[in-house]
């Protein structure tokens, strides 16, 4: 567990690039051959790479650099800021629900209230610009548990 909350962790003034990784646990392999079972798994580095490709391209967070190992990854991230100060509290919304095509409750609440006023909430704005930053970083946590589910439903 974090001794911090990430928010107090991440300072856009102090630096814009983060290393990320996540592992596998367990003997849990994340791709290539399981040793042990004779499994393959080098089908999910493609899709992880296509992925973090996908998610860099909604949100306003570049990549630097990135290796893919057969139990962890890591990433070396540049959080783009001048690119989502770019953004209109619209374009933030819009981002959000390419990656939750189903949308959350507050995004839609959000979009449908945008429609009817023209007014918007400045809190809500800072919510969207710093979930931006969350949940791409909880993107990566949740990797890890996903391949260590796959890992135990395939065994």
């Amino acid at each position: 567990m974090l001794s911090k909350a990430r928010s107090q962790i991440i300072s856009l003034e102090t630096t814009p690039y983060y290393h990320c990784m996540a592992r596998c646990v367990r003997r849990a392999f994340l791709c290539g051959e399981d040793p042990l079972t004779g499994q393959n798994f080098d089908h999910r580095k493609q899709w992880l790479i296509d992925h973090f490709k996908f998610l860099s391209s909604v949100f306003a967070i570049d990549i630097c650099a990135y290796a893919v190992m057969s139990n962890h990854y890591h990433l070396v991230l540049y959080i783009n800021n001048e690119k989502s100060q770019q953004w209109t509290e619209l374009e933030i919304a819009q981002h959000w629900k390419q990656v939750f095509k189903a949308g959350s409750v507050l995004v839609d609440r959000y979009l449908q209230q945008q429609k009817k006023r023209k007014k918007t909430s400045i809190n809500l704005f800072i919510y969207f610009k710093l979930m931006d930053v969350l949940l791409f970083l909880l993107f990566f946590f949740w990797m890890s548990f996903f391949f260590f589910l796959m890992a135990h439903v395939q065994t």
